[in-house]
């Protein structure tokens, strides 16, 4: 995953990754572990900003993006749809982003399009 957000951190302004991997990312030392808790996540990188990260679903946001828009997680119907807007800093057209995991087994995509209607 760090290897995708190294080769992409040029190119690419939005990454959409389902089923991320978690695995180990440092240790976070405290008073009663001075040694430190493992703390395991999803990737990091210092040239993305997750957007969203929950459930299924990873949305990493290519940081040069974020010099022009501010990013806010809009609430939906469905806990299978992640909904983003991207508004510009310095006017301009929001931006609307919408991820759906279509699980077979829920009525997701058909709830997304009554509602659509």
């Amino acid at each position: 995953m760090t290897h995708l957000l190294e080769v992409k951190a040029k190119t690419t302004d939005f990454l959409f990754i389902q089923e991320p991997p978690h695995s180990f990312i440092k240790f976070i030392p405290s008073g009663l572990k001075p040694l430190g808790t493992p703390l395991h996540d999803t990737v990091h990188h210092p040239a993305w900003k997750t957007a969203h990260k929950g459930g299924n679903a990873l949305i990493c946001v290519n940081k040069q993006v974020l010099d022009a828009y501010a990013v806010f997680e809009r609430e939906t119907l469905d806990k299978n749809l992640i909904a983003l807007a991207f508004e510009p800093l310095k006017g301009g057209r929001t931006i609307e982003v919408i991820n759906v995991y279509n699980n077979p087994e829920l009525d997701t995509l058909m709830r997304l399009l009554d509602h659509l209607e």
